[in-house]
Formats: structure tokens, sequence, C-alpha cells
């Protein structure tokens, strides 16, 4: 599981303070299961919460962008994230 090398530095922190994981599968961010709260089965049941690689993309935190558009990103990025 190699995630995008081009992902803002910021997003990456916050990703992976909320324990969400890269997905070469689904191409997204996805949040990992916490095997305090459920069990694997539990987890595989539900469909878990993802963040796609071009949601990150259109939020300026992938690729060229300005200042503005990367600190909107990492604002949405906090809100999505409940963090």
């Amino acid at each position: 599981m190699v995630m995008p090398i081009n992902v803002h530095p910021g997003a990456v922190q916050l990703l992976e303070k909320a324990n969400w994981i890269w997905s070469d599968a689904r191409k997204a961010f996805m949040e990992a299961r916490n095997p305090e709260r459920e069990t694997t089965e539990e987890y595989r049941r539900r469909s878990p919460a993802t963040i796609s690689y071009e949601e990150i993309r259109d939020h300026g935190l992938i690729g060229p962008a300005s200042v503005t558009e990367q600190e909107a990103g990492l604002r949405w990025l906090r809100e999505r994230l409940s963090i």
C-alpha cells in the first residue's frame, strides 16, 4: 500500500492522526478499523468511510495549488475527518 507521493504533507498528518489509511484498490483514503470498538466482521459489514484521490485533489491538496486553496483544502479535510 503506497500513498500517492504528491499529497500535501499537512493532509497526510491529518489523515494519519485520524487513523485513515490509503487503499490502492479503492484509490482512496479509508477510515481504519478501531479494534477496540469493532470486530473485523463488523468493519467489513459496514461500508467504511472513504475520501477519494479526486476529492483530495479537487480541494487543492494534490499537485499545484495556491496557498489559499491549500489552506481551504486543509480546513475542508479537518471538517471531513471531524478533528
